[in-house]
């Protein structure tokens, strides 16, 4: 899977795990990169990607709902761990770290049981990335 979509899809399942109960069910995740930083970038085809907006879907069990972040992360491979996580009064505030590869993200926002918004930076030993994700409750899968 391309390094973009690896990080909506974690942005994904980070955010949609993050504030159990969530509505189990088909969720449509919205990632806008909002500034990139590579230094290098040949041809500027980093910066080429701000303003671009990705969407996702993906089905959400009741299990995964049920039990929280840790079991989403389990398809990562174990290589994702949370390093600070407050979930209060339907705000988050979190930070992850990704090993070997170095990836570390922090995301801030707010969420409902069917839906989310939230701002996240993004590094790796490349990039800078800042992005806003949202995400909402579709139906049944």
């Amino acid at each position: 899977m391309p390094m973009r979509r690896s990080l909506i899809v974690l942005a994904a399942l980070f955010t949609v795990a993050a504030a159990p109960p969530i509505k189990p069910g088909q969720w449509e995740t919205s990632n806008t990169i909002t500034a990139i930083d590579m230094p290098g970038d040949p041809g500027g085809v980093a910066k080429s990607m701000v303003g671009k907006t990705t969407v996702v879907k993906a089905c959400i069990t009741a299990a995964q709902a049920a039990s929280g972040p840790e079991s989403l992360f389990k398809a990562t491979g174990g290589k994702c761990r949370y390093d600070r996580f407050n979930l209060a009064g339907g705000r988050v505030d979190a930070a992850m770290s990704c090993g070997p590869g170095g990836m570390s993200s922090t995301m801030s926002g707010t969420m409902t049981p069917t839906s989310y918004q939230v701002n996240g930076r993004t590094k790796t030993p490349m990039m800078t990335m800042t992005s806003t994700t949202k995400g909402r409750w579709l139906g049944a899968c």
